[in-house]
């Protein structure tokens, strides 16, 4: 939407500014990225959700990348402070996040248990030994 609209505008403005002919690599030019697509999504979600208090901070921010990803950040405040009510915002909040991130091409890591190591093996077939050796 307008995010979108008006990221792309400043993106080119800024490359047309910087660049040169087949000079994409410079490190002074810009990208519209899926991460940061995302995180725009968030806030912009965040801001809007009623159940957030609008007078306090609404931040949502990239960490370190590591060995499990990029991770994200969110730090908002409900406007019920009741701890069942405020757990049970904050649960819907990631359910509808978690259910929006595979439309920005983005995936949630989530460390494979010895369970999906079996079933990415798929089962042993008859004559065959299992386990390492």
């Amino acid at each position: 939407g307008e995010y979108l609209q008006k990221k792309r505008s400043e993106v080119e403005v800024h490359n047309r500014e910087h660049a040169g002919q087949d000079d994409l690599a410079r490190p002074e030019l810009r990208w519209l990225t899926n991460v940061g697509t995302f995180r725009a999504y968030v806030v912009a979600y965040l801001k809007r959700h009623p159940e957030i208090h609008r007078d306090m901070t609404v931040l949502v921010r990239q960490l370190a990348p590591g060995p499990e990803g990029l991770p994200i950040e969110i730090y908002v405040f409900t406007a019920d402070t009741r701890w069942l009510n405020h757990e049970d915002i904050q649960s819907n909040i990631f359910d509808h996040l978690l259910a929006t991130v595979p439309k920005f091409d983005l995936r949630v890591f989530q460390r494979p248990s010895g369970s999906d190591m079996r079933a990415g093996f798929g089962p042993a077939r008859a004559g065959e030994v299992s386990g390492s050796t």
